[in-house]
């Protein structure tokens, strides 16, 4: 149907992203349990020229948003996020990257 009704709905849409918008290396989708409205939370991170996770710049991040908007539910709100300022993302990473490793910091 080309809708996402679940979190991973919207990372598989994530991946999906046609490569003239920009690409996203790795993404992790959570509903923000926190939020008055269904706010879907999108952690995303890009690759830069050396082959290194960076930020995802702002162009791909509007350029995803307004991707996912055709294919959201009505009722959810879209967030895309950079994992890398968010304390959650050595916990996201975890799951995106099985073989990273972590020191406490």
């Amino acid at each position: 149907q080309g809708r996402a009704v679940t979190a991973q709905d919207y990372v598989n849409m994530v991946y999906s992203m046609p490569g003239k918008f920009g690409m996203v290396k790795r993404a992790r989708a959570l509903r923000d349990t926190d939020a008055l409205k269904r706010d879907i939370n999108i952690y995303v991170v890009s690759q830069n020229h050396d082959g290194n996770l960076a930020l995802a710049s702002r162009v791909v991040k509007n350029n995803l948003k307004v991707y996912l908007n055709d294919s959201r539910v009505i009722n959810d709100n879209i967030k895309i996020l950079d994992a890398f300022s968010n304390s959650i993302f050595k916990r996201t990473l975890f799951f995106m990257l099985p073989t990273a490793a972590f020191t406490n910091s």
